[in-house]
């Protein structure tokens, strides 16, 4: 079975480092980081939306996912760290993942507390171009539009039925690399 998992957090939680830890353990595993490809081909992950890089830099990705997802054998197991901050964006990557006939997609939600948050945040390479007010405001407004991954499972939510069930999670796994273990879960 091809197993997607998807990382989504905020700015600063620790889902690049996170998902490097995963690989170095488990060789096996492909990682696809959305910053290594813009960084590859523009130089800059910081990206110039009036040239139209963010178009170019979304179809460059799609198309190792595409690659990566066609190569792999049935037993795939594939880490998307790409942006994803708005369930709409979520749901699209969900049904993009579903055409290539990935059969289960994990969402690994990080719920890193805002103080970790930025403190991992300022250890980042240009991490200077964000105040930490506007990291605040980007955990924030994650955390807040996060309702399509914390009620994956429950049916009865009005404001979820227009997603398909190809455009949602097969399931969830809520993560926080600041603590020390993960009591006995397999992530992989």
């Amino acid at each position: 079975m091809k197993i997607v998992y998807l990382i989504s957090g905020p700015r600063g939680s620790g889902k690049s480092t996170f998902a490097e830890m995963i690989k170095k353990n488990n060789p096996e595993v492909v990682v696809i980081n959305e910053d290594e490809i813009k960084l590859a081909h523009f130089g800059s992950i910081y990206l110039d939306s009036d040239a139209g890089e963010h178009i170019f830099a979304r179809y460059l990705l799609e198309q190792e996912i595409k690659k990566t997802v066609e190569s792999a054998g049935n037993s795939a197991k594939i880490i998307l760290d790409v942006w994803n901050g708005f369930s709409g964006s979520r749901s699209e990557i969900i049904r993009f993942l579903r055409r290539l006939e990935v059969e289960c997609v994990i969402c690994w939600y990080f719920i890193v507390p805002l103080n970790i948050c930025l403190q991992w945040f300022r250890t980042k390479k240009d991490c200077d171009k964000y105040s930490d007010a506007m990291v605040t405001g980007d955990y924030n407004l994650f955390h807040k539009e996060a309702d399509d991954i914390r009620s994956w499972k429950d049916e009865s939510i009005e404001d979820y039925s227009y997603y398909s069930s190809e455009g949602r999670f097969d399931g969830v796994c809520f993560i926080n690399p600041a603590q020390q273990t993960l009591s006995g879960f397999a992530l992989i």
